[in-house]
């Protein structure tokens, strides 16, 4: 029995140029973020970075396939997609808040320029303060549960 791959190969390709559309690219690229922030995150980043690369791969045949497609629309879309805006509760308001002051810490201190150390140095003051917010939240949101299971158990 003989398994052409050749119609793999096409499929491939086929969905490539089915999809080279910006939100599919947009979607490709953030992903692309993604591995790229967890491998400089990470340990050992060669998984995450080898993901990336895949990423990367396939965004630049998307580009080729594409017509059309607009790069700061691209980018708006996949940055959108990593945006966390919304949240249930207070306490996960908080720790949302809190991540995205700490990436702003990273990637200010990820930079090399003259006033680098001063953006960084707001960055930590403003991620501590975030973290500072998340126990008063956590609090409250316990008094909350409390009184909440009070009435139950009483009535």
């Amino acid at each position: 029995m003989v398994i052409e791959m050749d119609g793999m190969e096409d499929f491939g390709e086929r969905f490539l140029k089915a999809n080279a559309n910006v939100d599919y690219m947009a979607s490709v690229l953030a992903q692309m973020l993604r591995n790229c922030m967890r491998a400089s995150a990470s340990q050992d980043p060669a998984g995450q970075t080898y993901e990336a690369m895949q990423n990367y791969m396939t965004l630049q045949k998307l580009v080729g396939y594409s017509e059309g497609v607009k790069a700061y629309e691209l980018f708006e879309k996949a940055i959108a997609e990593l945006r966390i805006d919304e949240q249930n509760n207070r306490v996960d308001a908080a720790i949302v808040h809190a991540a995205k002051m700490g990436l702003r810490v990273l990637v200010e201190k990820s930079c090399y320029d003259g006033a680098a150390g001063g953006r960084a140095s707001r960055r930590e003051d403003e991620f501590l303060n975030a973290i500072e917010r998340i126990e008063p939240a956590r609090e409250e949101e316990r008094k909350k549960w409390e009184q909440r299971h009070q009435r139950s158990d009483g009535a």
